[in-house]
C-alpha cells in the first residue's frame, strides 16, 4: 500500500512539474511558472488525492500533459511539428479517458481547438484525421486488458 500511495505522490509531483513547464511554455521563464505550480501543489484537494492510491493524482497528470501539449501546439513552427504534438495529444486523451471519464470535459474543448486551428492552417487531411483517430483509439488499449484477463 506504501509503494502505490507513493506513486500517487510522485504523479502529483509529475503533474505539478506539467504545470510549470505549460505556464513557461506560455509567459517565459520566471516566477510565475514556480508560483503556479507551487500553489497548485499546496492546494488542498490536490494534496489530499495525491497522499492516497487514488485515480485523482495521475488525472492531474493527464490534465497537466494535455495542457503542455496544448501549448505546444499552439508555440509550434511548423506542420510536422503541430503534427507530432497533436497525435501525442490524442494518444494522451485517450489514456486519460481511460483513466477517469472527467477528462472529457478538457477534450470536449481540446479536440474542436486543434481540428479548427489544423483547418484555419489548411493541415488538416482525411490522412492527418485518421492518424489522430489511432492515436486516440490506441489510448484505449488498457480497456483491452479486461476481457482478456477475465478469461485469464
Amino acid at each position: 500500500a506504501h509503494s502505490v500511495n507513493l506513486m500517487s505522490s510522485l504523479l502529483g509531483a509529475a503533474a505539478c512539474g506539467c504545470l510549470c513547464i505549460t505556464v513557461c511554455r506560455m509567459t517565459g521563464p520566471g516566477p510565475g511558472a514556480v508560483l503556479a505550480a507551487g500553489l497548485f501543489a499546496v492546494s488542498r484537494l490536490s494534496w489530499q488525492w495525491s497522499m492516497v492510491a487514488e485515480v485523482f493524482s495521475l488525472n492531474n497528470l493527464f490534465i497537466g500533459l494535455l495542457f503542455f501539449l496544448t501549448s505546444s501546439f499552439q508555440c509550434a513552427e511548423n506542420s510536422t511539428q503541430r503534427r507530432k504534438i497533436a497525435r501525442w495529444g490524442a494518444l494522451c486523451c485517450g489514456l486519460g479517458l481511460c483513466n477517469q471519464h472527467t477528462l472529457v470535459l478538457y477534450v470536449m474543448v481540446i479536440i474542436p481547438w486543434i481540428f479548427y486551428r489544423l483547418y484555419t492552417l489548411k493541415e488538416l487531411s482525411f490522412v492527418g484525421l485518421i492518424s489522430l483517430g489511432l492515436s486516440f483509439l490506441t489510448g484505449f488499449l488498457p480497456y483491452l486488458y479486461l476481457p482478456v484477463s477475465s478469461y485469464l
